[in-house]
């Protein structure tokens, strides 16, 4: 389970990294990818 666990958030991770360009012209996004930085 753990293993899928990491899989899964992997996934996440890679689909808000892709969306970082976008996500970077919203302030509130950069607050959020502090929160996001603060969790990994």
């Amino acid at each position: 389970m753990a293993f899928l666990e990491k899989c899964d958030r992997y996934k996440k991770t890679f689909k808000y990294f892709a969306n970082y360009s976008r996500l970077k012209q919203d302030e509130r996004s950069i607050q959020r990818l502090r929160i996001f930085q603060t969790i990994v």
